[in-house]
């Protein structure tokens, strides 16, 4: 009698709360990315959520505001940053 094929039992893998790195902005962003990997946005989109999150402007911007971790990027902060942007001649909020 033909058995039922077993799948291989996946690693668990811990969540981020357990590990105690949920804010850090590096792993914020990068399971943003992956979810919108996973929801089939185009390469050109990720391209730019990418450069957006972790390109240089944001970098800098962190560095100024002193943003380490994703719960210091307050809706004051979101709009600091927007104004920046627009001041530069550039907008990527709506």
């Amino acid at each position: 009698m033909p058995q039922k094929p077993v799948r291989k039992a996946r690693p668990r893998r811990s969540s981020l709360h357990e590990t105690g790195s949920v804010n850090r902005w590096d792993d914020v962003a990068d399971r943003f990315l992956d979810d919108k990997r996973r929801q089939g946005c185009s390469v050109s989109t990720l391209t730019s959520y990418t450069y957006y999150l972790t390109g240089p402007r944001i970098e800098v911007f962190r560095s100024d505001h002193g943003i380490d971790i994703i719960e210091d990027f307050t809706a004051d902060v979101v709009a600091t940053f927007d104004a920046e942007l627009r001041d530069a001649g550039l907008k990527i909020l709506a």
